[in-house]
C-alpha cells in the first residue's frame, strides 16, 4: 500500500500515506492477519461493475482513499486467494439484503448471500444483549 500511495502522489489520502505504511510495519508487534477490507463506493449512485478495484480519478480520489480497493470481489475470488473468515456487521449487510441498495449494488448483495448461504457460523457478537449500541456481527469460517 506504502508503493501504491507514492505512485499516487501527493493528495488527501496519499500525502502521509507513505509514513503512515511505514509506521505500522515497523513498529507492528504481535500477532498479524492479513486482512481485506471491502470498502463500499459510498459517493456513487450506482455500481459501475462487478470487482475491488482501486479508483483514482480526481473525483474518486477527493472522495474515498485511492490507495484501498472500492467495491466486491465475488466470494471465490476471496477464497481463491487464501481468505478463510469473513466478518459481517449485520447494519450493513441488511442494506444490501433489505434495500434498494442491493438492487443497485447487485455485486454486494450477491457476495454478502453467498458468505450467508456458503459459511460456517463460529462466533457471533450482538451489543444490543448488553445494551450498549451497535450492530450485530457475525464471524464466518471456509
Amino acid at each position: 500500500m506504502r508503493v501504491v500511495a507514492e505512485a499516487l502522489g501527493p493528495g488527501p489520502f496519499t500525502t502521509h500515506a507513505g509514513t503512515y505504511y511505514e509506521h505500522l510495519a515497523r513498529y507492528q508487534r504481535g500477532i498479524a492477519y492479513d486482512l481485506t477490507e471491502i470498502n463500499h463506493p459510498w459517493w456513487r449512485s450506482e455500481s459501475e461493475g462487478d470487482g475491488a478495484q482501486r479508483m483514482t480519478d480526481a473525483a474518486d480520489a477527493e472522495m474515498g482513499n485511492p490507495v484501498k480497493k472500492r467495491g466486491v470481489d465475488p466470494l471465490d475470488t476471496y477464497l481463491a486467494a487464501g481468505i478463510r473468515y469473513v466478518v459481517l456487521n449485520e447494519e450493513r449487510s441488511d442494506l444490501y439484503l433489505n434495500t434498494d441498495r442491493g438492487d443497485r449494488y447487485p455485486e454486494f448483495r450477491r457476495f454478502y448471500r453467498d458468505v450467508m448461504r456458503r459459511g460456517r457460523v463460529i462466533a457471533e457478537f450482538d451489543p444490543m444483549n448488553g445494551d450498549r449500541p451497535g450492530p450485530r456481527v457475525t464471524v464466518y469460517a471456509f
